[in-house]
């Protein structure tokens, strides 16, 4: 996949994963309190009922049996999604001979009600989307960080597409919904995997485990998305509950097979790669355990009421929704992976976006409220859903804007500091002076990138490069990648932060080597793409110097060699009429 239509598609995936998050927040389903456990009859159902629920209320009972065949499918749909937000429901109720039906209005979603640590579970999907967020708008460029995105974005949309936490009104985009949750599932758990694959030196047991995986992500999606909605439909509660085993028992077991990838795979990753993608993935790895318990509690929920471990597994994902977040911060920082004033940055753009996208929805929510006053609540969600996708795709548009006013505001020296190092790299090719070129590109990294030194190691044809020999390993890897690398993660002679190669026609030139910065934050996203394409400007320019050089001295020596063959051609001249001077005196 090319990288415009890479970021073309990530940008896409954004726009939903954060319009499906906004919807939830304000349009989150309640539900009644009532759960389908296990069948006692080919269309008899047992329920259990949450005490103190709008189902409890109406007089329903844990240990009632539903028929399931009275209900219609769109009904039917409604009782295993659980989330219904206000809609009324109608259970059919076999008492003896009798079917009584029992109808019960869906209680509304109240966030309020949350206990602090379930709201902080909530704020850590929107922590995850906003790293999804950070990384997708600074380094799309990158396919790495391009993964590590997309992960983030189908992570954080699968939790919002579970048919237990959204409400849609409209059944067939309900299940459109639900396939997309197992799509989404999928996705994150393959992505992962392939992230890692890219750094690790695959063995037997990483391969098979892999496999696997791939496997029951393959069932999980062909269970959930097609088996299970089928036999909804058709009223056959014998096939949906064990196509909801079976389908449960993959993904948790997925889930759990990719944390132990990433833990396995590690030992097989480079030294110098090791220690950046355990940071990056084993916060994920835990947090994959985490949601690899939910899905076993389905299996238990067809056996057992709901007890004690269901609250102990609430509580263990609620607590790594809030510590994953934490430790994927903790790793951006500590591990230089952005730097803290990139982050601000980053974090103040959010925010402002974040206004001025809840500041539209609301101003829009209240003119539609009176322009739908008298339409059906199921009109009123389709059309503040539509609302919501229009704002989510509008999110890179507003997002340019607001980068701007905020990079001028609030980063103007920095801002200044990179157009510096630019500025030089397009002028570069202008300057005749090699000495004049380096002294002057130093002088520029260190004043306006802040660097605590800038140093050039130039090539001298004899493989050597400055002091450094040219099979140092930095040297290799600058040779062989043509990319910059961080030189704390290479065992080299040459010291420094960053060292950036001085490339042209496939040929390395030279290597600029900068040290830390003055502030000792990491060099950001953007200032090593600058450094970067001062390099490169640099490497160029070098070549047609060099090119130039080589030019005149092949001029010079031809001039010296035509002098040479004019200064024989006379002396040998000068031996002739010397020769017949003297035959004439004789």
């Amino acid at each position: 996949m090319s990288a415009p239509l890479g970021r073309i598609l990530l940008g896409a995936l954004l726009a939903i994963a954060v319009a499906g998050y906004v919807y939830i927040l304000v349009m989150n389903g309640g539900g009644t309190g009532v759960g389908l456990v296990a069948p006692v009859g080919r269309h008899l159902v047992r329920i259990t009922v949450d005490e103190g629920s709008a189902g409890y209320e109406a007089g329903l009972r844990s240990g009632d049996v539903i028929d399931i065949a009275a209900a219609s499918p769109v009904l039917r749909w409604r009782y295993v999604s659980r989330s219904n937000g206000g809609a009324h429901l109608a259970f059919y109720v076999a008492r003896g001979t009798q079917i009584r039906e029992v109808n019960v209005t869906a209680r509304a979603y109240n966030l309020a009600a949350d206990t602090p640590l379930e709201k902080l579970g909530i704020a850590g999907f929107g922590w995850l989307l906003f790293f999804a967020v950070l990384i997708a708008t600074r380094r799309s460029d990158n396919q790495d960080a391009r993964i590590i995105a997309a992960l983030l974005a189908f992570w954080t949309l699968g939790g919002t597409l579970y048919r237990g936490n959204v409400w849609i009104p409209w059944v067939p985009l309900s299940i459109v919904a639900d396939v997309a949750n197992k799509l989404a599932n999928t996705a994150a758990v393959v992505l992962l995997l392939y992230f890692v694959r890219r750094y690790m030196t695959p063995s037997r047991l990483s391969t098979a485990i892999a496999w696997v995986v791939y496997a029951l992500c393959a069932l999980h999606i062909v269970l959930g998305g097609i088996v299970e909605v089928a036999a909804i439909l058709a009223g056959n509660w014998a096939v949906f509950t064990f196509a909801l085993r079976i389908e449960a028992s993959c993904i948790s077991v997925a889930l759990l097979l990719a944390a132990a990838f990433v833990v396995v795979s590690l030992r097989s990753v480079p030294r110098s790669d090791r220690s950046l993608l355990a940071w990056l993935t084993v916060p994920l790895a835990w947090l994959y355990v985490a949601y690899g318990i939910l899905p076993a509690r389905i299996l238990l929920d067809q056996f057992f009421p709901p007890g004690a471990y269901a609250h102990a597994s609430d509580l263990a994902y609620d607590v790594l929704m809030v510590i994953v977040p934490l430790s994927l911060t903790y790793a951006l920082f500590s591990r230089r992976v952005l730097d803290i004033a990139f982050v601000l940055n980053r974090a103040a753009i959010f925010s402002i976006v974040s206004l001025v996208i809840v500041g539209i929805f609301v101003l829009a929510e209240w003119l539609i409220s009176g322009w739908m006053a008298n339409a059906s609540r199921s009109a009123n969600v389709i059309v503040l859903g539509v609302l919501a996708l229009l704002l989510g795709l509008g999110i890179r548009f507003v997002h340019r804007r607001v980068e701007g006013v905020v990079d001028q505001l609030l980063f103007r020296k920095r801002r200044e500091g990179i157009d510096a190092i630019r500025r030089l790299a397009l002028e570069a090719p202008y300057i005749s002076d090699r000495d004049v070129l380096l002294s002057r590109a130093s002088r520029v990294v260190e004043e306006f990138g802040g660097a605590t030194f800038a140093r050039f190691l130039i090539d001298d044809g004899l493989e050597r490069y400055g002091d450094v020999g040219a099979d140092d390993p930095a040297l290799v890897s600058l040779r062989a990648r043509h990319e910059p690398i961080d030189l704390q993660g290479v065992e080299t002679v040459v010291s420094g932060e960053r060292a950036y190669p001085m490339a042209a026609r496939g040929r390395l030139l030279g290597v600029l080597v900068v040290g830390p910065k003055r502030s000792g934050e990491a060099y950001a996203p953007d200032e090593d793409r600058a450094l970067t394409q001062l390099a490169q400007s640099l490497g160029g320019a070098l070549d047609v110097l060099s090119s130039k050089a080589s030019s005149e001295r092949s001029e010079i020596m031809e001039r010296l060699d035509t002098i040479a063959r004019m200064l024989s051609s006379l002396c040998a001249l000068r031996e002739g009429t010397d020769e017949s001077v003297a035959i004439e005196e004789r």
